[in-house]
């Protein structure tokens, strides 16, 4: 590849590039007669690698947002046999219609959304058991057609093995490593109760399991269960878990506000000693900097520097509703508020929201910019692909030459696929500081994003 073909691809880049936009507005609200989602009644919230935003209701299914659009996902997920279900096309207006099943529209409640590495999304629901979505279709996993030992799946997190856990109100917890389940309970684990509320991984990669009776720890030696009566835990029944940079555990309680654990040290934090507004924590997340932010039960959410509490309610902010079922933090600051009343982002300083990629024509593709970017360490390129191909993806330097195979006409799965660089080049060595092409290629399609590699 020469410089002019270099240079040409470089213009195309620059004058296609859809990267974050900064809203002028601190605050934004998502409901049914200001937006296309499809349910005000919001139950969880999760973000994938190319910055889309997915979100559970409570009635109609499961929904996501590009930035500019929202699109309804709602198959009839509460078929009786293991099928995979088809894809009922998403449109940014009109909602796709499916069919609820035998225990009405609140049955398939989504209560959590998980998204492992390969970008397939994990969907914990009420009495519906679990579903898996893949871009295009849905398969569905209950305890008539799985070892799944409860349909009420409270909590799914998949770990760095993309194993599925799966937390269930009255069944303990399941794990799936895509062929076969294993299930602890009370019977045959110390599981401290069968009803899990949540899981979260350590930075360690320990899963820690928070039940109505207690914290189980399984670290893949065995088990550590902190409960009242061996710890500084002050309550049985943990809604959340979150952990600092640092490793530390923050624990939201059902009734005891909010628990501080650092491995040696619990320390707790109450209305009655802190500026916290309400005992009753029902969702979880800590910011890059430390700060923590904290969705209660009847106070909407609070956050907490580590010195400074700041309240933000219905009666002093935009936030529509005091009950905050989930909140995320994504990678550009935004906090996501899940509530019943409406899907709510707020960020200092104005809520960045990232533009989706062009629309693409069949067979075509289209590289997001990397992220980070700059970057002095590993990078994530989002590959956009319309339909199966077989894809190249090779890394120039800027004279042109190629520095790394990232891809090598692989076959590939439509949708979005996540390509990582080390900023090492073929031979093994750290590529030097400058600008760095990364081009995609599959048939007579090509996408090219721009790397600036700091050493």
């Amino acid at each position: 590849m020469n410089r002019r073909v270099l240079t040409l691809l470089a213009a195309l880049w620059l004058s296609r590039s859809f990267g974050p936009r900064l809203m002028a507005q601190e605050w934004m609200v998502f409901t049914p007669e200001n937006s296309s989602i499809p349910d005000r009644n919001v139950l969880s919230v999760a973000v994938d690698s190319s910055g889309v935003v997915w979100v559970g209701t409570r009635y109609e299914g499961m929904a996501s947002f590009d930035g500019l659009h929202w699109f309804h996902y709602q198959p009839p997920l509460s078929g009786g046999g293991a099928e995979a279900f088809p894809l009922l096309r998403p449109a940014a207006i009109e909602a796709a219609q499916g069919s609820f099943g035998e225990h009405g529209p609140q049955a398939e409640a989504i209560y959590d959304i998980a998204i492992d590495s390969k970008g397939i999304k994990w969907i914990g629901t009420k009495i519906a058991g679990v579903k898996r979505f893949d871009g295009r279709n849905w398969t569905l996993y209950n305890s008539r057609n799985s070892p799944l030992p409860d349909d009420y799946a409270w909590s799914v997190l998949p770990d760095r093995s993309d194993r599925l856990w799966v937390g269930t109100k009255y069944g303990g917890l399941a794990v799936f490593d895509g062929t076969s389940w294993l299930t602890y309970n009370r019977s045959n684990s110390p599981l401290p109760s069968n009803d899990v509320t949540c899981l979260a991984l350590h930075p360690s990669g320990q899963l820690w399991v928070g039940t109505t009776a207690g914290i189980a720890i399984l670290d893949g030696q065995g088990w550590t269960v902190y409960t009242p009566a061996n710890s500084g835990l002050p309550i049985g029944h943990v809604e959340t878990i979150a952990f600092d940079a640092s490793g530390t555990a923050w624990i939201g309680t059902w009734g005891a506000g909010l628990v501080c654990f650092d491995g040696r040290r619990w320390s707790r934090l109450s209305t009655t000693n802190s500026g916290l507004t309400d005992d009753y924590i029902y969702s979880l997340g800590v910011e890059n900097n430390g700060v923590k932010w904290i969705g209660t039960f009847t106070q909407g959410v609070v956050a907490f520097d580590g010195q400074t509490w700041q309240s933000f309610a219905p009666w002093n902010s935009p936030l529509p509703d005091a009950f905050v079922y989930d909140l995320l933090i994504d990678r550009d600051g935004n906090k996501w508020f899940a509530t019943t009343l409406g899907l709510a982002v707020y960020r200092k300083g104005g809520v960045i929201l990232r533009s989706p990629p062009p629309e693409l024509p069949p067979g075509h593709l289209w590289l997001d910019p990397p992220i980070p970017n700059p970057s002095s360490d590993r990078l994530d390129l989002i590959l956009h692909l319309k339909d199966a191909a077989r894809v190249s993806v090779t890394v120039y330097d800027a004279l042109g030459r190629p520095v790394r195979y990232l891809v090598r006409g692989e076959q590939l799965f439509c949708g979005i696929t996540r390509i990582s660089w080390d900023g090492r080049s073929d031979s093994g060595s750290v590529v030097p500081t400058g600008i760095y092409l990364a081009v995609a290629q599959a048939g007579h399609s090509r996408s090219v994003a721009r790397i600036v590699r700091l050493r």
